[in-house]
């Protein structure tokens, strides 16, 4: 994920050690091991910062370590804001530094600020790359903010629209619609009844992937079903 490709070789370097060990620790099942390798990932960057510090790479992977750290408080989500928004500020044109701010924001359930970062989402530029999987994962979290923000705005056509496209992927651009599901069985400031009838639209969405055996433990799911 090279945002600008004049790089000195202190960054080149440091970019492909923190890429190596965010791997290696992704694969952990330790958390405390996880944090461990994320952190001298970060080291890594912050070297290499200190002589590029206007370098959009570095601060867009330093957001993605820690993103992608088990570990939250709330000086990491300051850190992780900062540095995709650096990036972002840095090289507007790439789209990941945005996407990912506006996962971190959903994440923590400001959807009014992650909307429209994933509404700017450049669809044909993840066509080109052949990624699919973030178009359709974009596109439902868009619907999931919309129903968070104004339930009663959305129209369960649009909710079989989305249902319709990711029937419509190919296997390996279709990740699963957790978010949806969770969105959907979490929603208070609706009618009952139109919170079953999209509760059944996205039932029938799973069962119809062969995702239900893998939702099936989930507390959401089930309160989906009891809807």
């Amino acid at each position: 994920m090279v945002l600008n490709m004049t790089q000195t070789s202190l960054s080149e370097s440091a970019l492909a050690e923190a890429e190596r060990l965010s791997l290696e620790a992704i694969c952990q099942e330790d958390e405390a091991a996880q944090s461990r390798l994320f952190a001298e990932a970060r080291s890594a960057l912050h070297n290499a910062l200190a002589s590029e510090p206007n370098n959009p790479d570095l601060h867009h992977m330093l957001g993605l370590c820690w993103y992608d750290d088990p570990e939250r408080s709330d000086q990491i989500r300051q850190a992780i804001e900062f540095h995709f928004k650096t990036a972002k500020q840095l090289a507007p044109s790439y789209p990941f530094p945005s996407l990912y701010l506006g996962h971190f924001y959903f994440d923590e359930g400001r959807y009014a600020e992650a909307l429209p970062l994933f509404q700017q989402v450049d669809e044909n530029y993840f066509e080109d790359i052949g990624q699919r999987f973030r178009i359709l994962k974009n596109r439902e979290l868009i619907l999931c903010c919309q129903l968070y923000l104004n339930p009663g705005d959305i129209a369960d056509s649009e909710l079989e629209a989305i249902c319709m496209a990711y029937e419509n992927a190919d296997e390996e651009d279709r990740p699963a619609p957790l978010e949806i599901a969770i969105c959907i069985a979490t929603l208070t400031n609706i009618s009952q009844e139109k919170k079953r009838a999209m509760a059944r639209i996205i039932i029938e969405l799973i069962q119809s992937l062969g995702y239900e055996n893998a939702f099936l433990a989930r507390s959401d799911y089930q309160h989906l079903k009891q809807c």
